[in-house]
């Protein structure tokens, strides 16, 4: 079947700005999009909080985050960066890695358990990508417990802290 006018929505294609979804089709794009909920997050709002239960994945859209892990700050996250994988992932219990807290004002896209493995099964590029994320994530929380620290984390980086 022939899609030569379809075009992917404004915020399927905002979507494929994203790292994590820059290899979905616009099909896929599609997908995720009806899979996410934005929501709008004031400055010095705690995200998540370091040891809570995850229940929520969710990717910054707009604004900044500080992340850290016992009050120390281990990084910021900014526009395509997405943490709380590992919570939902089989971290330890299901709890969270580390605080995350507003720095500015955010829009802030949240899947719930059930809708990150609708995700994961809807594109699956992106399955091998939070993968990636979490491996990376487990090597940096390591570090961190070891006392190696951990330099800022870039906006689109995958070891964000989740």
């Amino acid at each position: 079947m022939l899609h030569a006018n379809h075009k992917p929505s404004r915020r399927a294609a905002l979507l494929r700005r994203v790292s994590l979804f820059a290899g979905c089709t616009d099909d896929e794009l599609e997908r995720i999009d009806g899979l996410l909920t934005s929501i709008h997050v004031d400055a010095g709002e705690t995200l998540v909080r370091e040891g809570a239960v995850g229940r929520q994945f969710m990717i910054i859209e707009d604004g900044w985050a500080r992340g850290s892990r016992n009050d120390l700050e281990i990084g910021r996250l900014g526009p395509g960066s997405f943490f709380g994988e590992m919570a939902l992932m089989g971290a330890p219990h299901g709890r969270r890695g580390a605080t995350v807290t507003a720095l500015s004002p955010m829009v802030i896209d949240v899947l719930t358990p059930g809708e990150f493995v609708s995700l994961l099964h809807a594109a699956p590029s992106v399955q091998d990508k939070v993968a990636q994320a979490v491996v990376a994530r487990e090597a940096m929380n390591s570090g961190v417990a070891a006392g190696a620290g951990a330099g800022p984390m870039g906006p689109r980086d995958a070891a964000n802290n989740g």
